[in-house]
C-alpha cells in the first residue's frame, strides 16, 4: 500500500469570480477534462462546504496506477466538481509532476471516489468545485485542500517561494524594475503573456484588460473601448502573438481577437471553428496563425480556417502542446501523445526516433540564423524534459548546466533566444527566470529572493527594439534595466 498523508491547510487564493458559474469556461487550471455535466456550480461554496474525508482521498490514491505512482515526483493541482448528490468529477488540473495524468489514471480515480457530503446553502444541496493539491514523491502522497476566499475581491497575487535556490545576488548581471497596479496604470497584476510590435509598442495581456505600453505610457483596452468581453466585472485576455503582417492576436474567454492597430476582428464559434478557448496563439513566417486547443489545432491563413484534429487527420492527439513552421516550410506539431513533422509530401512521427521528441511533447520551438532548432520539452522522463537544441545534422543537445539544477521537471513556461547577445532566457515555473550565456556557458537563476522578479511564475518573455526584456508574471510586469 502506498504511504498516504493528508494535511488541510487554509490557503487563501484570491480569485476573480464569485457566485454561480457555468461549467463552460470556469475551469481554474490549464488542463481541461470532459465528462462533467452540470448546468452551473460555484467555487468552494456552501455552509457547510463539500465534505472532505480521509476515506475519500485514500480511495483516490488506491485507484491510481501503482506503476506510474512509484516513479511519480512533483505536484498536481486538481479542480474537482462535486454535484448536489455527492458525485465527483475531474474538471481541470495543473500538472507540475514528471508523470502524465492519463497514465496516472487520476481522472478515473476521481470519477470513482466515494460519495462526498455535498455543499449546502440554507440547507439545500448544490453543485460546487473543490481544489486539491497532490504532492507525490515516488509512492508517498500528500494532499491538501485549497480554500478559496472571496472576502477580498482583488488580484490573484503570486510571489511564491522558489522551488530551487537562485544564484548569488552578486553574480547576477541584470537588474529589474516592476510595474504593478500600485505604481502604474496596469489594470491587474496577474499578467499572462507579452509581445512587441513593429513600432516597438509592448503588448501585455492581463486578467483585466489588454495593455499597450508606449514610451512609459500605458493604454488599456477592455469592454469600454474594444470588443473585449467583460465577465464578472473583468476583461480577461491571454495568449498574445504578433503575426508576420503586424497584427496583434490574443484570446478573450471563448473569442479570438485580431487587432491591426486600427480595426478589431472577433472570431468565435459562429464565424470560425474555435470550439474551445485557445491555449496558445502562434504565428508563423507565412502569415498564418495557429491556435492550440484541447479539441485539435486551428489555423487561420488570413482568409480561410483550417482544422487539424486527431480523428480524420494525421495528428497523434487532439490535445496540442506546440506548433512551429521552420525555414524549410516544415510544420512541427507537438501533441500530448507524440510529435510529428509535416512536409510537402511526407509526415515524420518522432516516436520512432531516439531523441527527446520520442518521449516528450514539444511545447515551443524557434530557429536560429544557422538553422538550428531550439525547443522546450514536456516529458515524464527527467532526462528528456527541459531545453534542447537540434542541429542541422540531426544531433540533439540538452541545454542544462553540469553542476546545478536550474529547472525542475516540466517547468518551462516560455523561453527567448537572444542571438544578438548570445543569451538564452528561460521562464521556469515556480522558480522565476534563468539566463544562459551561450558564449561563456554561464548560468544565472533569478528568483523572488535574490532579485526584483516579482513572482515565481513568469508567464512570458519578449525583447523590444532597444534590447530591453519584458516579462509578464503573476504579480506584475518586470522590465530589464539598461
Amino acid at each position: 500500500m502506498h504511504r498516504f498523508q493528508i494535511y488541510v491547510k487554509r490557503t487563501c487564493l484570491l480569485f476573480l469570480i464569485s457566485g454561480f458559474l457555468s461549467t463552460y469556461g470556469q475551469e481554474l487550471y490549464p488542463e481541461k477534462f470532459s465528462k462533467c455535466y452540470v448546468g452551473s456550480f460555484c467555487l468552494d461554496c456552501g455552509d457547510p462546504k463539500a465534505d472532505l474525508t480521509i476515506e475519500n482521498l485514500q480511495g483516490v490514491v488506491d485507484r491510481l496506477n501503482p506503476k506510474t505512482l512509484r516513479k511519480a515526483k512533483g505536484v498536481i493541482i486538481i479542480q474537482i466538481l462535486v454535484d448536489s448528490l455527492g458525485n465527483s468529477c475531474l474538471l481541470s488540473a495543473q500538472n507540475q509532476s514528471n508523470v502524465s495524468i492519463k497514465k496516472l489514471a487520476l481522472q478515473e480515480a476521481i470519477q470513482n471516489m466515494e460519495k462526498w457530503g455535498p455543499a449546502k446553502t440554507e440547507g439545500k444541496a448544490e453543485n460546487t468545485s473543490v481544489s486539491l493539491e497532490i504532492h507525490m514523491n515516488r509512492g508517498d502522497v500528500k494532499m491538501r485542500r485549497l480554500d478559496f476566499n472571496f472576502a477580498n475581491f482583488t488580484n490573484i497575487q503570486s510571489a511564491g517561494k522558489p522551488e530551487i535556490k537562485g544564484s548569488k545576488k552578486s553574480n547576477l548581471s541584470v537588474e529589474w524594475e516592476v510595474l504593478t497596479q500600485s505604481n502604474s496604470a496596469l489594470p491587474w497584476d496577474m499578467t499572462r503573456s507579452v509581445t512587441v510590435d513593429w513600432e516597438n509598442n509592448v503588448w501585455i495581456t492581463t486578467d483585466n484588460g489588454l495593455c499597450k505600453i508606449t514610451a512609459n505610457r500605458i493604454q488599456v483596452f477592455n469592454a469600454k473601448n474594444s470588443p473585449i468581453e467583460e465577465k464578472f466585472g473583468k476583461s480577461f485576455t491571454s495568449n498574445i502573438s504578433l503575426d508576420s503582417n503586424g497584427n496583434i492576436w490574443f484570446a478573450n474567454s471563448y473569442q479570438i481577437i485580431k487587432y491591426d492597430q486600427k480595426h478589431w476582428s472577433v472570431f468565435d464559434t459562429l464565424n470560425s471553428p474555435m470550439e474551445f478557448l485557445s491555449r496558445g496563439t502562434i504565428s508563423d513566417r507565412t502569415g498564418s496563425v495557429f491556435f492550440k486547443t484541447h479539441k485539435g489545432l486551428r489555423m487561420y491563413d488570413g482568409e480561410n480556417w483550417h482544422t487539424f484534429q486527431e480523428y480524420g487527420s494525421d495528428l497523434l492527439s487532439k490535445r496540442i502542446s506546440g506548433v512551429f513552421r521552420d525555414s524549410q516550410n516544415h510544420l512541427w506539431i507537438g501533441t500530448y501523445e507524440g510529435n510529428l513533422r509535416i512536409e510537402s509530401d511526407s509526415i515524420t512521427y518522432f516516436y520512432k526516433d531516439e531523441g527527446p521528441l520520442a518521449y516528450g511533447f514539444m511545447t515551443k520551438m524557434v530557429e536560429d540564423a544557422a538553422g538550428n532548432l531550439w525547443f522546450s520539452v514536456y516529458s515524464e522522463r527527467e532526462e528528456e524534459c527541459g531545453m534542447w537544441k537540434l542541429d542541422q545534422e540531426g544531433n540533439y543537445t540538452l541545454i542544462h548546466p553540469n553542476d546545478m539544477d536550474v529547472y525542475p521537471s516540466n517547468s518551462i513556461n516560455d523561453f527567448l533566444l537572444d542571438e544578438e547577445n548570445e543569451d538564452l532566457w528561460i521562464a521556469v515555473h515556480k522558480v522565476g527566470l534563468v539566463k544562459h550565456e551561450l558564449d561563456t556557458g554561464k548560468w544565472e537563476v533569478y528568483t523572488t529572493q535574490n532579485s526584483n522578479i516579482p513572482s515565481t511564475i513568469v508567464s512570458g518573455i519578449a525583447k523590444d527594439q532597444n534590447g530591453v526584456l519584458w516579462l509578464s508574471t503573476f504579480a506584475g510586469v518586470a522590465i530589464m534595466k539598461k
